[in-house]
């Protein structure tokens, strides 16, 4: 999901998505959505950080936890913020 979603690889990220969609249970897809990577940082954050602005409409659809932080206490919030991503910004 992080690669996918970093790089914009929207169809990569659905497919991934809808593929562990079925077969994980809400809480492990949770899990999953909102894992760091080694700072922190998740898969929506890095759509936000990268500028991928698709990819982050389809995380947080999927229900990505807004309000997790990264290794450096920001938010998905602090980083559109920070980055200027002021569309990504507007979705959340």
């Amino acid at each position: 999901l992080h690669t996918a979603a970093g790089f914009g690889r929207l169809e990569i990220l659905k497919v991934l998505l809808e593929s562990v969609r079925a077969k994980l249970s809400d809480q492990e897809l949770s899990k999953l959505l909102n894992l760091g990577n080694n700072r922190g940082n998740t898969a929506l954050m890095l759509a936000t950080i990268n500028n991928q602005y698709e990819c982050a409409k389809a995380l947080i659809e999927e229900g990505a936890d807004l309000s997790k932080t990264q290794d450096q206490g920001q938010n998905v919030y602090h980083l559109a913020a920070g980055y200027n991503r002021l569309e990504v910004l507007e979705l959340l």
